[in-house]
């Protein structure tokens, strides 16, 4: 279960949140989407489910659809404190990133910077290693 059955008052806050392996780290996930979960983003059941999730975390992130072609990014973006895009190097294209910011900044939505990723593991020294700490 998670946020799509909380949406639909099928599940308990405290039944979707589940502990990860990482010390003070919680996953809500998405749960089984349908129609009146969707339609729930647009109501007051949204805006309840992150006064919960921000009154029992210190940080709350979502990973969210794109902005671009479906609605629900700009729905559930109304309760976060800022966004922060995830583009595709040698896919994601300039205009699409600048339309997707100008919805969310019409919004009001503060949108923090990019995170580019794909990028090419040419890009380090033929020296550069990972090595465990001790």
């Amino acid at each position: 279960p998670g946020v799509c059955d909380l949406l639909r008052g099928q599940a308990l806050l405290s039944d979707c949140i589940q502990p990860t392996r990482a010390p003070n780290l919680s996953l809500l996930p998405a749960g089984a989407c349908d129609d009146q979960s969707l339609a729930a983003l647009a109501r007051p059941e949204l805006a309840e489910l992150f006064d919960q999730l921000k009154a029992g975390f210190d940080f709350v992130i979502v990973d969210c659809s794109p902005v671009l072609p479906v609605v629900d990014a700009l729905l559930v973006g109304r309760h976060v404190d800022a966004a922060l895009f995830s583009v595709l190097r040698d896919v994601s294209r300039a205009p699409k990133i600048q339309a997707a910011h100008d919805r969310l900044t019409a919004l009001g939505i503060r949108v923090l910077g990019t995170v580019v990723t794909g990028k090419e593991d040419n890009s380090y020294r033929p020296d550069y290693r990972y090595q465990a700490q001790s």
